[in-house]
C-alpha cells in the first residue's frame, strides 16, 4: 500500500509532498528530517572537492613522498585480515599442488604411451619379419622344369609323384631333385608348396646373316600361322618386337642352334 506524505527539506527548506509506500513513509517521520536530492547531489559535490583540495594540499609538501603514497594505496588498497589471507593461501597452496600432480600424472601417461607405442611396432616388426623368414623357408624354389614335372605328375596322386620320382633316374627333373634334397624336397612341396625360378630367356641371332648385313641384325622369330622366320633389328637395337621368339636354355638345347647367338633377355624384357 502507498501512502501520501508532506515533507520539508533540512537544507533548502522547500516543501514536497510525494507518494511511497506506507513502510518507506513510516521510516522518514520517524527519523524526523528529510533531504532532497538537489540538495544531497550538491553536499556531495562539496565532499569531493573538499577532498581534492586536501589532497592537493597534501601533496604540495616537500617531505609527502608521493610514488610511496601510491605504492602503499596500491599494495593495502584490497587490503583482508590475516584469516581471510591465510585462507586464500592456503587454497592456493592446494591447488597448485594439485596442478602440479595433474602435470606430473599427465607426462607420465603420456611417456608411457610413447614407449608402448614404439615396443609395439618393434615388435610387429619383428613379426612381420619372422613371418616373411618362415614364408621363405617354407617355400622352396624348383626350376619352371622341376615344377612341370611335378605337376604332370601330381595329376594323379603324390603317390604317383614318388614312384615316378623312384622309377625314373635318368629324368633331368629326377636328376635335379636328388641333388637337392630328393625326397625331403618333394614332401615340402606337397605340404607347404613352391615357387618356381624364372628361367633366364634367351633370343637367338642369326651369326651369318647379321654379320652379312650392315644394317640389321636377324633374330629368330614366329609369322604368321606360327611359321618360323627371322625378323631384322636395327643394329644397335633392342629386339622388343613381339614376334621375336624368347626360349629358355631347356628349348635351346632341344633345337639345332649351331649357327645362332645366344642373347640374354634382360628381365624387364622377359617378364
Amino acid at each position: 500500500m502507498t501512502k501520501n506524505i508532506n515533507v520539508t527539506c533540512e537544507k533548502c527548506k522547500e516543501s514536497f509532498i510525494f507518494e511511497a509506500k506506507r513502510s518507506v513513509v513510516d521510516k522518514v517521520l520517524e527519523e524526523g528530517h528529510y533531504i532532497c536530492f538537489t540538495c544531497q547531489d550538491e553536499m556531495d559535490e562539496d565532499k569531493m572537492t573538499k577532498f581534492e583540495e586536501e589532497f592537493k594540499a597534501l601533496i604540495s609538501w616537500d617531505w609527502v613522498n608521493v610514488d610511496l603514497i601510491q605504492q602503499i594505496l596500491t599494495r593495502f588498497g584490497n587490503w583482508h585480515s590475516d584469516e581471510e589471507f591465510q585462507a586464500k593461501e592456503k587454497e592456493i597452496k592446494r591447488l597448485r599442488k594439485i596442478n602440479h600432480l595433474y602435470k606430473k600424472a599427465k607426462g607420465n601417461a603420456e611417456r608411457l604411451a610413447v614407449d608402448r607405442g614404439e615396443r609395439l611396432n618393434q615388435a610387429q616388426d619383428e613379426l612381420a619379419s619372422l613371418e616373411s623368414q618362415l614364408q621363405q623357408q617354407a617355400l622352396p624354389v624348383v626350376p619352371d622344369f622341376v615344377a612341370d614335372w611335378y605337376e604332370g605328375h601330381m595329376n594323379g596322386t603324390f603317390s604317383a609323384v614318388v614312384a615316378a620320382y623312384a622309377l625314373t633316374g635318368d629324368d633331368k627333373a629326377v636328376v635335379w631333385l636328388g641333388e637337392n634334397g630328393g625326397m625331403d624336397l618333394l614332401c615340402k612341396m606337397k605340404l607347404d608348396g613352391y615357387t618356381v625360378e624364372k628361367s633366364q630367356l634367351f633370343y637367338l641371332k642369326h651369326i651369318d646373316m647379321s654379320k652379312s648385313d650392315a644394317h640389321l641384325n636377324w633374330y629368330l622369330a614366329k609369322g604368321t600361322d606360327n611359321v618360323l622366320i627371322h625378323q631384322g633389328i636395327k643394329k644397335g637395337k633392342s629386339p622388343k618386337l613381339k614376334c621375336i621368339l624368347k626360349l629358355t636354355q631347356q628349348e635351346i638345347d632341344s633345337m639345332q642352334t649351331g649357327s645362332y647367338e645366344q642373347i640374354p633377355v634382360p628381365v624387364e624384357d622377359g617378364e
